[in-house]
């Protein structure tokens, strides 16, 4: 399984190169030992020169001092504590030393014997200092050669040792110590380069047979599978990709081989499936087209029913109107219930001419198409008046009408329009309510969600409602519900789908909410005068 041995020479490549890691670390390790020692050891050297160098310019300082000569007694002071830190440097390093060396036995006798040095120049340097601070010193010898003595005696001598053998001997030491520590890092550097080449060779010649090893056993079957998907893509699917072995390639040459022989069965029944189409498909044309020529003569029909019914209706409506207007002309010697009468005789033609004119327009689908004779209307007169145009239809129900209307509800529309739609909604309350139905008409001034000011009109009802699955039909064309054709046999179902339409004309809504048996709620929502002036502006 080719899984398998790659996973294999994964370890393997990981193994020798965490092995090469841990050598090459190794090897860093004691080279950065080694060098580190090496540096230490060289700052011991040039610590133990810096002593030899500040004590010999002090020391020509105390002699020009002492024969008279120009000198400045605030150097020696420098040249002093400069030998001070000096010493306080090389105590440092000597642990420093010992430190990396801990462990090794070999070394314990030079560390010794460098602790011993620095004590014996300790010694010398302090006692340096106390006869610098006695003035008297200077005046103890006379001679040059007594002066000479004393200067050797404060600068070489301490409890009897000779201070310079001291300094030349940790000089020397420290010298061979450098010298070998250098050696041992330079050692240890050829050392972890040599281990780094040798490894980083091996790592590349064991990733080349891997790789030589990985494309001879990938390139046979990755070619059959090549030429398989080539005979795949070139629409051949008789062709079969060898697979005998139980690698993952055989297993992918087989399950492309079981691909092909689905493709073909498919293809079959495919072609299969797609004549049979073409035959239903030519089928289905056929009927369509007939039931399309069907429905364009019905459509026609339709049409030429609705245009004349209009035409039968708008001659009885426009006598009507022509005999009201002939007897308000010549009713001088009637009474005022009689003008009454005929004035609502004429304002009932009217309506009745505008309704047959909707009736037409809805033949001609063009309900939106309405044209509006747009003035400043106040909603609250069109409210009285429709309510004064049902009162005998409310006289005859026993209804109560339950008035809550606002004197500032200006909106920019056709006033007949918007009368015929408060008509369309105040009718249906009052023929589906019932006698003694308690019907309310209320107008508000509200804002909407731009803060534009609305007029908002709503008529409510206690009747039986409409169903909920009712509902959502109200406002389609000829539908009625079943509780509208029970107490209404003769309605034609285009009330509210006008009234719809009507308020749409106007940039508005209508909203009917109702529960079955509790009555409908309908919300007329137009945009107020000042808001549509705002907004032109």
């Amino acid at each position: 399984m080719f899984k398998t041995r790659i996973l294999l020479a994964f370890v393997a490549l990981a193994l020798v190169a965490v092995a090469q890691g841990v050598i090459g670390y190794l090897a860093m390790a004691t080279a950065s030992q080694n060098v580190q020692k090496g540096r230490v050891a060289n700052e011991l050297l040039v610590g133990y020169m810096d002593l030899l160098s500040n004590k010999q310019l002090l020391r020509t300082q105390l002699t020009n001092e002492m024969t008279g000569l120009e000198s400045d007694p605030q150097q020696s002071q420098v040249y002093y504590y400069n030998m001070i830190r000096a010493l306080d440097t090389l105590d440092r390093l000597a642990e420093t030393s010992k430190g990396l060396t801990l462990g090794d036995e070999a070394l314990l006798p030079e560390h010794d014997e460098r602790s011993q040095s620095l004590i014996i120049l300790r010694k010398g340097v302090d006692q340096l200092g106390s006869v610098m601070t006695a003035s008297e010193w200077k005046f103890e010898a006379v001679t040059p050669q007594q002066k000479r003595q004393k200067l050797d005696q404060i600068f070489d001598v301490s409890d009897g040792q000779d201070l310079r053998v001291a300094l030349t001997q940790s000089i020397a030491r420290e010298r061979l110590i450098t010298a070998r520590d250098r050696a041992a890092a330079d050692v240890s550097l050829n050392f972890m380069t040599n281990v780094v080449v040798i490894a980083t060779i091996g790592l590349a010649l064991f990733m080349v047979l891997l790789g030589f090893y990985f494309v001879r056993s990938l390139s046979k079957p990755v070619e059959r599978l090549i030429k398989g998907a080539e005979a795949l893509q070139a629409g051949n699917l008789s062709y079969r990709i060898p697979a005998f072995g139980r690698d993952e390639f055989s297993q992918v040459g087989r399950s492309m081989n079981d691909m092909a022989r689905e493709i073909a069965r498919l293809r079959a029944n495919d072609q299969q499936a797609r004549e049979q189409l073409e035959i239903q498909v030519s089928e289905r044309t056929n009927d369509l087209q007939e039931a399309l020529h069907r429905l364009e003569k019905i459509e026609l029909r339709r049409r030429q029913m609705f245009a004349d019914i209009s035409h039968e209706l708008k001659t009885p409506t426009t006598a009507i109107r022509g005999e009201a207007e002939i007897s308000l002309r010549h009713g001088g010697n009637s009474n005022a219930e009689c003008k009454e009468t005929l004035e609502r005789i004429v304002q009932y033609a009217q309506q009745l001419n505008y309704i047959v004119d909707d009736m037409l327009t809805l033949a001609r689908s063009d309900i939106d198409a309405l044209v509006l004779d747009r003035r400043a209307v106040d909603v609250s007169t069109l409210c009285h008046e429709s309510i004064a145009y049902f009162r005998p239809q409310i006289s005859q129900k026993g209804c109560v009408v339950e008035a809550q209307i606002q004197s500032d509800s200006l909106v920019l529309g056709d006033a007949q329009r918007l009368k015929q739609v408060l008509n369309i909604v105040l009718d249906n309350a009052i023929q589906y309510s019932g006698a003694k139905a308690v019907i309310r008409i209320s107008t508000a001034s509200v804002e909407d969600a731009e803060n534009m000011r609305r007029c908002e009109v709503t008529i409510e009802d206690n009747g039986p409602g409409i169903p909920e699955n009712e509902l959502s039909r109200v406002f389609e064309r000829h539908y009625r519900g079943t509780m509208a054709k029970l107490i209404r046999p003769d309605g034609s179902g285009l009330g509210l789908p006008l009234a719809a339409a009507i308020v749409r004309a106007h940039h508005g809504t209508i909203e009917i909410i109702s529960e079955e048996n509790k009555g409908c709620r309908v919300t007329i929502n137009l945009p107020a005068f000042d808001s549509v002036i705002e907004d032109a502006v």
